[in-house]
């Protein structure tokens, strides 16, 4: 008798580009000159939703309510799937990321709880939605590729303000992963795009940094050509590969 194996190796890795964008807002793109075409006149959960595009694999753009819901994405992954960027596009808070929330006129856009978001576990205080920020990034760094070169970025505001960013590069060191930046923004980060006037087709990304006190784009941080403009907040590996990459 056999010993169960199929003999047959495990299929190679295929690295993919994931991105989640934040759901529930549709206010209107501001900023949009009277002659937009209407398919250029973006709400900014739409807009997100397409920058996501932008970067990402074909089919791996996600937008989801619940931290739950997002680790349920990661574990639907095909087996042979390795992430080697991982990009939450959207709203963001000194705190942490928004999955889900809803418009507030005071703080711009609010979540019902943490169970909306994604935060430093350690500063979640319900111990059920504590867990599930824990499983979320368990869950995260086990579908990251393990050999290549893994971004981990928060295209979001204020989200690289607090903990949010050091606690990820924490998992992924604790996980022993050697080649990786987590990345994100203490500033309002700005996705805006150029579009063609007659069809309104999205033609390229030009997002930008601006000062979140004083509101202006800061010195060297407007991007052309889908670019993303560097990371004002990062944490990487305790222990690179090749050292000089760092």
């Amino acid at each position: 008798m056999g010993n169960g194996s199929t003999g047959q190796a495990p299929a190679a890795p295929v690295a993919e580009v994931l991105a989640f964008f934040t759901t529930n807002d549709p206010r209107p793109t501001k900023g949009l000159p009277a002659n937009t075409p209407a398919s250029a006149r973006l709400t900014n959960t739409e807009r997100f939703q397409k920058r996501a595009d932008s970067v990402a694999t074909k089919g791996r753009v996600h937008g989801v309510d619940t931290i739950q819901q997002a680790t349920a994405t990661l574990k639907a992954l095909p087996a042979n799937v390795k992430l080697v960027k991982v990009f939450f596009v959207g709203h963001g808070f000194d705190d942490g990321y928004f999955f889900h929330g809803k418009p507030d006129p005071q703080s711009d856009f609010v979540a019902a709880s943490s169970n909306e978001t994604l935060e430093d576990p350690t500063k979640v205080a319900d111990p059920t939605i504590q867990q599930a920020h824990k499983d979320f990034l368990v869950e995260l760094v086990k579908r990251v590729h393990p050999t290549e070169r893994v971004e981990i970025g928060f295209l979001s505001c204020f989200s690289g303000t607090n903990s949010l960013v050091g606690a990820v590069c924490k998992v992924m060191n604790q996980a022993k992963h050697r080649n990786f930046i987590v990345g994100g923004y203490k500033n309002d980060y700005q996705t805006q795009y150029v579009f063609d006037k007659g069809t309104g087709k999205i033609l390229e990304w030009t997002d930008g940094i601006f000062d979140k006190t004083t509101k202006k784009l800061l010195p060297g941080t407007k991007m052309s050509a889908n670019k993303i403009p560097p990371y004002e907040t990062t944490c990487k590996s305790d222990n690179p590969i090749d050292p000089l990459d760092f």
